[in-house]
């Protein structure tokens, strides 16, 4: 797994040719120190300061394929819990997404979202009656191949989730390579979101969300993000913490739809099954989020 725990904000200047300053942010990351990290954010602002000095019409240096690791930087995002095998390594971590959401990464244990199309706004006639407009029959659709995939795929002991906006495919029955050719081809097959692939592949683990998403709970965004600024930044990030955390409770984010083949996980990923399906709670008959 690679998962940035410390990060670091540096700050570049530079001159052009007329003498004018200009200032180069950057984010820096790294999986083991902090002076790593510093090295990495000083070397990527400089990179922005020279492309600001340059006028800043080449691409952004951010782009570059160094910086390719979550499309062009890791998430930032805090570790809430970290979770280890019988060796001491890292099989998962809990972490907070951008939009305050707990998300779970997982070494072996393999998820697939399958977001549904968006669903289009209702005509007139449709307003007037209060009819929610169909998705042509493409929702169904996608239930129906997902279904069938699972059914013919029994043996790797899948479980089938509804979300709110499509379905969460989990394989229980071994534990699985996030870069593996295995794992390429059973997220092509399902049809999942090509960001998530490239996403997998460079965090080397799967995602998935626990709880609600805060706008389909009607709550704000956070006001600041991690790492945090200051000690306001981060006193006011609690504060909508607070407020999320006690709303969540009233929303599940997936309830399971069916299982395929043995009902028995591997006893590798039995507990952080057991700690998804908790989390994003299944056994509820709550609105999903």
């Amino acid at each position: 797994m690679r998962v940035p725990r410390h990060w670091v904000r540096e700050t570049v200047e530079a001159k052009d040719s007329r003498g004018e300053v200009h200032r180069g942010e950057a984010w820096g990351w790294s999986e083991t120190d902090v002076d790593d990290a510093k090295q990495r954010a000083r070397t990527s602002a400089e990179r922005v300061a020279d492309w600001l000095v340059r006028g800043g019409r080449d691409p952004v240096p951010s782009r570059s394929a160094e910086y390719l690791y979550n499309l062009d930087r890791p998430p930032r995002e805090e570790i809430v819990q970290e979770l280890h095998d019988a060796a001491g390594e890292t099989t998962a971590l809990i972490t907070r997404s951008i939009y305050g959401a707990l998300v779970l990464s997982t070494r072996d244990l393999m998820f697939i979202d399958v977001d549904f199309p968006p669903r289009r706004e209702p005509g007139m006639l449709e307003r007037l009656f209060g009819k929610t407009a169909p998705a042509d029959g493409e929702e169904d659709a996608i239930l129906s191949r997902v279904q069938q995939w699972c059914s013919a795929n029994a043996d790797l002991g899948v479980r089938l989730y509804r979300t709110a906006a499509g379905l969460r495919v989990a394989l229980t029955g071994q534990p699985m390579q996030s870069n593996g050719d295995d794992s390429r081809r059973i997220l092509e097959e399902l049809g999942s979101d090509p960001l998530y692939r490239r996403l997998c592949e460079v965090q080397e683990c799967f995602r998935a969300r626990l709880t609600p998403k805060p706008w389909r709970m009607h709550c704000d965004v956070p006001p600041s993000r991690f790492p945090f600024a200051d000690a306001s930044a981060e006193q006011k990030y609690r504060e909508w913490q607070r407020d999320y955390d006690e709303t969540a409770p009233r929303f599940a984010t997936c309830q399971l739809l069916d299982a395929y083949g043995a009902q028995e996980p591997h006893p590798e990923l039995s507990p952080l099954l057991k700690l998804h399906d908790s989390l994003t709670g299944i056994a509820n008959a709550l609105p999903l989020a």
